[in-house]
């Protein structure tokens, strides 16, 4: 099964250079995996492009949190409580020095079988934890 972080999955709703593949890979493998803490993550990425990069309107803003809400309860994105995987995922931030909120991620593909990320470090780190991991740059 796949685990998709943040990285990614903001990359898809934000439509930042990459997106067609994870909207590949969320159609062809769905349903997809998260800790529920992905949620907060991709909605503060859309946050961010209004309040501080001023790049989009809260319509659009407002359209893409439905959005995203709306896989969750069609059940493309399963999302699994993260308090499941913090001691585990609190193991792997001390030991690798990146954030509980990452590791995260990576203690669920280690129970599931592999990540999708955007983010280079912790592909790296989700390998060397023997996760089959697919980077998406």
């Amino acid at each position: 099964m796949i685990v998709i972080d943040a990285s990614s999955l903001a990359k898809y709703f934000l439509k930042e250079r990459g997106w067609r593949d994870v909207r590949d890979l969320i159609d062809a493998r769905s349903p997809v995996y998260s800790v529920d803490l992905v949620v907060k993550e991709v909605a503060n990425a859309v946050w961010k492009r209004v309040k501080i990069l001023k790049s989009m309107d809260e319509d659009r803003a407002q359209l893409l949190f439905e959005s995203l809400l709306e896989l969750v309860e069609k059940n493309v994105i399963v999302l699994e409580p993260e308090g499941e995987y913090v001691r585990e995922a609190y193991r792997i931030s001390m030991m690798e020095n990146v954030t509980v909120y990452d590791s995260l991620y990576v203690a669920l593909a280690e129970k599931l079988g592999e990540l999708v990320t955007s983010d280079k470090a912790q592909a790296e780190i989700a390998a060397k934890h023997g996760v089959k991991t697919l980077f998406i740059p």
